[in-house]
């Protein structure tokens, strides 16, 4: 009974195992995963983690085989997503196939922007500063483009003004 929870609601260390692979490939945590080490509770939550690393193919697969060992089959799948560089990890959801709409986002693998932004350390990992997280909120809300994203990133700097005043 306990096995087949466990693999309808997942083990839990996803999360860590990235967060992991990415402190220890002097990767930057951003987006909505920053906040969240940040704010605690306050944030948002959200189910994937967002990193900057040097070399992002190359830390996806580690980190998709890291996944795969943990869960004790081959659950995970690395493919390249729609901006040029990045690279998504995607768990295979209910059915166990690839590529079908239960599949689900469980991190997203960057470069390194030039210029590096500005970081904290937190928990051993690199974090961008929450001002960063709002920088970027505010610019997306004024792209017509990102009109799908308006929500989430309203959401978001409320949230952050509400935890640390302006920034």
């Amino acid at each position: 009974m306990f096995n087949a929870l466990k693999n309808l609601f997942g083990r839990g260390d996803t999360k860590r195992i990235v967060l992991s692979n990415v402190r220890r490939n002097n990767g930057i945590v951003f987006g909505a995963t920053a906040s969240q080490l940040h704010m605690g509770a306050n944030a948002r939550p959200t189910k994937d983690v967002d990193a900057f690393v040097p070399y992002p193919r190359r830390v996806a697969q580690q980190t998709e085989r890291q996944l795969d060992k943990n869960w004790g089959s081959d659950q995970f799948f690395v493919k390249p997503a729609k901006h040029k560089g990045t690279w998504k990890i995607k768990d295979k959801g209910f059915d166990g196939i690839r590529g079908t709409d239960d599949d689900q986002t469980v991190a997203d693998f960057s470069p390194i922007p030039k210029p590096k932004p500005r970081t904290t350390r937190i928990q051993g990992l690199q974090v961008v500063n929450l001002s960063h997280v709002k920088q970027t909120k505010s610019k997306s809300l004024k792209d017509k483009r990102f009109k799908f994203r308006h929500a989430k990133d309203q959401e978001d700097i409320d949230r952050i003004n509400f935890y640390g005043g302006r920034i």
